[in-house]
Parts: structure tokens; C-alpha cells; sequence
């Protein structure tokens, strides 16, 4: 007992010193342990995680090979389990540690792989932390709260009663030129009301729900789900197409999941981090420091898809103290401040730590660094950057191996924020800038943004507590820009993506009314078909131009069947007519706008008949990038192009062939509507085409 005595007060003095203890020689012979060995102030909670890197024997798992124990709770009872990679062990205790105590782990020989090798008998503690978590007090800074807003002459966007779109709150977008197709996703956050919300590139929400607390980071997940954090409950809410609940996401071994990042990976793991406040004696670290400080640290967890914890990283671990640009000598520290993370490969992470300015490549496998960009201890050389960045945000990998993030720029000079992209050379640890994203005139933002690569190549950015939301083309050209009140606006981060709420869809995806003269109506059919499990009711249909229900709202509509609903468009004013037809599910709590396009020509009523048997073929369609036009006899014609947002694309004349080939290989993926006019013959055709 007096050796163990003797080793636990050197680790204290090690832990004292601010040095980070490297595992064990004993625990090389096993790919990943957590606890770590030799590592300190887990909480009372923690589980133990084994893996040995080979596959393991399903009928050789037995409790007995396991045995754990600590100095006050004594000798631990659990259950031992294997994971769904089949890799990794766990070793749940039927009750909690106690404060301030080692606990001892020893894996006897018994259990083996599928080969048949037995895995190696091992030794090894851990302690469990001091004080309970909600004893210390951190001071985090950029953590949303409501001290971010005035409690005063705040703007609230939506009325208190039913959610209804009239009441909606909408940004003003001020530049509009061909950005990504998709929808917006972000959170409002007022005084008293609380939002998740989803918009269009015109600002017109199509899905919005009243929170009853705050919300933070609502973002699209893969396979067409949702998720948010929810902080009456401190977990991620996952929502599948259908906007129902499907899932809670939380962290084990006594942690709480933090606001800033959830990500569901394609195979069903989830990525989570918390923040890990402990009390650390500074005046053993710095000069003047605090001898009673709360230091915050970070923790990573992956869960696999039936919630098992197979792989915990701590920076108490892999990262000191000494690291970070914090105020060290304060009470409280918030010494990383960790605000993204990144899968960057099966067996890798990238890591933004706010208060490092570093961003960290992790191996997922083992939890050692494999490398670190920027920050005190930046192991790279920058080309074509000799700024670099600071006090980031949003750090990930691109398809192609470039690393894009949200330069805050704190502390540099001139002041300004910025979106980079560098190439990354890892075997040569070079970082070469290769694109800047800056706002016209520049924008600087101490706190938040984030930024994003789009499935079509532009890049959006979103310019943290600033009320601005810009995208950028492949080429760095701005496409697009919106803002929002400077009372209420996006909070944390905005996400883009080409989502659609499954809960009801139309049987067209555009009515096209054709020729209709002046003074004279026309009326269309679609369907509304409800693929919940509950009944919907479409509340309201607003659009701007000329075209108006028939039907008499509200439309009840039972789980799994279908409406059909009309809809008329009245001739007043001449030339092609585009518009959205936004069909709304309003509820108290929730809004779910889809979106139905609609066109038309309104054409002068000379009582003139058209007696011309004009033919035009058109293919491929849908096309890939060119389509082709066949007339049935040649003449002068004018085209123009236009997206589904009435945005005039091309316009030119063709010259007297009677075939042409139009080429939209640079436009993005979606619906176009195609308007050829013969000056000959004073005829319009108007038909649609999808890239």
C-alpha cells in the first residue's frame, strides 16, 4: 500500500507541474484504453473502454476477465459488453466511483480474438476527479446565452399565437445571382422566443418550430435528418424527414454534450463534445496564478449506433494548459474552447480550439495528435498567408484534402474576418493559402461564423454575431448576400443543404398554365399527398403574383391519403408570369412550408386566332449539361432562360437554322423554364427542362 501511496503523489506533483503523463509501456500492447492509464479527474460516472485491434471472440467475453476496483468504493460489479465493430470492449460498474479516489483496472487472460490469440493480461489506474462538475464554475466565452441579447427594443419575429407564415420573420437578401440551390438552416433566439428555422435563397422560411427553451446549431444530418441542441434538455434532438423526434443524443461517463458540435457520421456513430471543467491550482503553473482556479478542458466521445462509447479524448491528456491564449491568470479558464470537429477519414478528426487558434488533426483510433496548425505549438509553414488565422472557427476537410475555416482574425491588424482555404501538404507541413473569402468592404467578427462548402462548389459564409450571410462562387466571386435585423439574427452558425421535409408532397413539381390571354382565367390541378402517420392540415397558400386557390382552406388531409387542389391564374398583366406557391402546415408550434413553382404567359387578347403549326422538339431532357432544339421550320428566334426564381439567365437570338444546341454545363442542377419568341411569326413557346 505504501508504494501505491508513493506513486499517487508523484503523478499528483506531475499533474501539479502541468505535464502532460504519457501512457504506460504496459498499455502498448493494446490499441485504445479509456480511461487512459496513468490520466486524472475523470468523473464518478466513467466507464472502461478496451480495444485490443483485432476482432474479438463473442463466446470468450465473460465479466470475470475483468476486474475493477477503487480506494474508497471498493470493488466494482458490472456488466462487459462488445461493441457492433466487434473491436471494442466495455465495462459498465453497476454504481458510480467516489470523488478523489485511483481506481485500479486489471485485464486477466481469457479473452481472445476470432484468430484465437489471447489477449495480454495488463495493470493499470485512473483517478476520478475532486469536485463534481456542478460545484465549479466556468467562464466560457462565446457560449450562446441570453446575455447575448438586448433585453430591450428587440424585434420578435413571430406572433405569440399560432405559428403562421404571415408572421414569419424574413432576411433581406441583397445580392441574388445563381447561389447553391438548397435551403438555410439556423436558430433565432429572441428575449422571450426561440426558434429553429429554415429558409430559402430568397428568405422565405420553409420549415419553423417554437422552442420552449433555448436552441442552438440546427443543422442538416445525413439521410435527410435534423438535428439541434435543446438546452432545457442539455442533448442534440434528432428529427427524421418527417420533422418527428427519433433520437436523443447525450455523452456518457458523466458528461454533457456541448452546443457547438453534433455529427451523425454515414455508418450511424456520433461525434459529440463536451466541456470538462476542473479545478486546477494555477499558482503551480504560472506566476500569480490562481490557487483555487476552474480550468475547463475538452472532451470527445464517438458512440456507435447503439450508444457505446468506443472511443473518448480528453485534452487534460494531450494539451497544456500553457497552450492556450487565454487569460491565465484568472479564477476561470476556458484554456481550449474547442467549437468544431470534422471527420476527416474512417480513423481521423479535425479539431478547432478557439483558444489555441489551433486546428488538430487526431488519430480516432488511438487519441494521439498526428499533427497541429497554427497556435503556440503550429508545426506547419504557411505560403501565401503570412497572417494566418486566429481564433477560428468551423475547421474542415474538403473532398479534395484542403482544409477550409472561419478566420476571426483577433488581434490582428488591419481587423478582419475572413473564410481561407489552404492545401495542405502533410508530409512536408506546408499550409499554402489558396482562396480568401472576405465581405465587400471587409467585416470583422470577434466571436462566431462559420463557413461551408455546398455540394455545387460555392462556399458559403456566415460572418458570425454579425447579421450577414454571403456565398461565394468557385471562382471567389460573390453570389449572393443577406442580412438580417441587428436585434435578432442567426445564432452560432448557418448551414445550407438540399433538403426537403417529407411530411406531404405535391404529384407535380411545377403547373404550367401556358398561354392565357388578358382578361381571361385558367385553372390547374395538383394532388397533396400526406406521408406522415398523422393527419395534416394545409392552413394557408401565399404567392405574389396572379395565381389564387380555388378550394376553400383549411385542407384536412389523413395520414397516407390525398388532396387535389386547384388552383386559377388570372391574365392582367402581359409576358411570362414565374412564381412560388408557398403551401403551408401551420400549427401553435410548428410551420412547414413547401414550395410548388408555377408559370404562365400572359398574352394580349387582339381576337386574332394563331392559325401556326409551329413545332419545336426538345432533348435531352433531363440533360446533363447541353440540350438540344429542333424546329419544325427554320427562322429568327429570341431565348431567354430562367431559373425556377423568375432570374433571367441567358438571353440572345438565334440565328435562321432550324436546329441549336444551349448550353447550361455551368449552370447547378434544378429546374429551368425556356421562352423562345419567332419574330417572324410573333409566337411564343414556353416549356420546362431539368439539368
Amino acid at each position: 500500500m505504501d508504494g501505491r501511496i508513493t506513486l499517487l503523489l508523484f503523478t499528483f506533483l506531475l499533474s501539479a507541474a502541468n505535464i502532460v503523463l504519457p501512457q504506460e509501456i504496459v498499455t502498448q500492447r493494446y490499441q485504445f484504453l479509456c480511461p487512459q492509464p496513468g490520466s486524472f479527474d475523470h468523473n464518478p460516472e466513467t466507464e472502461i473502454t478496451v480495444r485490443y485491434g483485432e476482432k474479438i471472440d463473442r463466446e470468450t467475453v465473460w465479466e470475470e476477465f475483468i476486474s475493477v476496483e477503487g480506494e474508497i468504493s471498493g470493488k466494482h460489479k458490472g456488466y462487459l459488453k462488445i461493441c457492433d465493430d466487434l473491436l471494442t470492449l466495455i465495462f459498465k460498474p453497476n454504481h458510480a466511483f467516489a470523488c478523489s479516489e485511483r481506481v485500479f483496472v486489471s485485464i486477466r487472460k481469457g479473452l481472445k480474438t476470432e484468430s484465437g490469440k489471447m489477449l495480454p493480461a495488463i495493470d493499470y489506474w485512473f483517478t476520478i476527479k475532486e469536485k463534481l462538475k456542478h460545484d465549479l464554475i466556468p467562464d466560457v466565452i462565446d457560449l450562446p446565452s441570453h446575455r447575448q441579447y438586448s433585453q430591450t427594443n428587440v424585434a420578435v419575429p413571430f406572433d405569440t399565437g399560432s405559428l403562421l407564415f404571415d408572421n414569419l420573420f424574413f432576411c433581406n437578401v441583397m445580392l441574388h445571382n445563381n447561389p447553391a440551390p438548397g435551403y438555410f438552416f439556423s436558430t433565432l433566439n429572441g428575449v422571450s422566443d426561440h426558434y429553429i428555422i429554415a429558409f430559402d435563397n430568397n428568405g422565405v422560411p420553409v420549415y419553423a418550430k417554437k422552442m420552449p427553451e433555448l436552441a442552438f446549431n440546427f443543422k442538416p444530418q445525413p439521410k435527410g435528418q435534423l438535428s439541434y441542441y435543446d438546452l432545457s434538455l442539455e442533448a442534440y434532438i434528432v428529427l427524421d424527414s418527417m420533422l418527428d423526434p427519433v433520437d436523443t443524443l447525450t455523452m456518457k461517463n458523466g458528461y454533457t454534450p456541448h452546443t457547438h458540435e453534433a455529427l451523425i457520421l454515414g455508418s450511424g456513430h456520433v461525434l459529440l463534445f463536451a466541456y470538462d471543467p476542473q479545478l486546477v491550482d494555477m499558482s503551480a503553473i504560472v506566476q500569480d496564478g490562481d490557487e483555487y482556479a476552474t480550468v475547463t478542458g475538452l472532451v470527445i466521445q464517438e458512440l456507435d449506433r447503439d450508444k457505446n462509447l468506443i472511443f473518448q479524448w480528453r485534452s487534460w491528456d494531450h494539451m497544456n494548459i500553457t497552450d492556450s491564449y487565454a487569460d491565465l491568470l484568472s479564477s476561470a479558464i476556458d484554456y481550449v474552447h474547442g467549437n468544431s470537429l470534422d471527420a476527416d477519414t474512417d480513423t481521423t478528426l479535425i479539431l478547432s480550439s478557439r483558444n489555441l487558434s489551433e486546428v488538430t488533426k487526431i488519430n480516432r483510433l488511438n487519441g494521439n495528435i498526428i499533427w497541429r496548425l497554427g497556435g503556440r505549438n503550429n508545426e506547419f509553414s504557411f505560403v501565401n498567408d503570412a497572417r494566418g488565422f486566429s481564433m477560428q472557427h468551423s475547421a474542415a476537410r474538403l473532398k479534395n484534402g484542403n482544409l477550409i475555416l472561419f478566420d476571426n482574425g483577433v488581434g490582428f491588424s488591419p481587423a478582419y474576418s475572413r473564410g481561407i482555404e489552404y492545401s495542405l501538404d502533410e508530409g512536408s507541413l506546408i499550409a499554402e493559402l489558396i482562396y480568401e473569402f472576405r465581405f465587400m468592404p471587409d467585416l470583422y467578427t470577434h466571436i462566431k461564423g462559420n463557413i461551408q462548402r455546398t455540394d455545387n462548389g460555392n462556399t458559403l459564409v456566415y460572418w458570425g454575431h454579425l447579421p450577414y450571410i454571403s456565398e461565394f462562387d468557385p471562382s471567389g466571386n460573390i453570389t449572393y448576400n443577406a442580412t438580417f435585423a441587428s436585434e435578432l439574427y442567426p445564432n452560432y452558425r448557418v448551414y445550407k443543404a438540399e433538403w426537403k421535409p417529407g411530411l406531404f408532397t405535391f404529384s407535380a413539381d411545377t403547373l404550367n398554365f401556358g398561354q392565357v390571354y388578358q382578361g381571361e382565367s385558367a385553372n390547374r390541378f395538383f394532388d397533396i399527398i400526406n406521408h406522415s402517420d398523422r393527419t395534416i392540415t394545409i392552413t394557408s397558400i401565399h404567392c405574389k403574383e396572379d395565381f389564387s386557390i380555388i378550394d376553400d382552406l383549411p385542407v384536412v388531409i389523413s395520414s397516407g391519403q390525398r388532396k387535389t387542389i386547384s388552383i386559377s391564374f388570372a391574365a392582367v398583366k402581359p409576358g411570362l408570369i414565374t412564381d412560388v406557391l408557398n403551401i403551408c402546415h401551420e400549427t401553435d408550434s410548428m410551420m412547414v412550408n413547401r414550395q410548388l413553382y408555377v408559370l404562365a404567359e400572359s398574352i394580349p387578347n387582339t381576337g386574332i386566332e394563331d392559325f401556326s403549326n409551329l413545332d419545336v422538339s426538345v432533348y435531352q431532357n433531363p440533360m446533363k449539361g447541353t440540350f438540344h432544339l429542333k424546329l419544325s421550320q427554320p427562322g429568327k428566334f429570341h431565348i431567354r432562360i430562367f431559373n425556377v426564381n423568375g432570374e433571367m439567365l441567358l438571353g440572345k437570338t438565334l440565328s435562321e437554322r432550324d436546329s441549336y444546341t444551349v448550353d447550361l454545363l455551368n449552370k447547378p442542377d434544378g429546374l429551368y423554364l425556356i421562352e423562345l419568341y419567332m419574330v417572324d411569326y410573333d409566337i411564343y413557346k414556353i416549356f420546362k427542362i431539368i439539368k
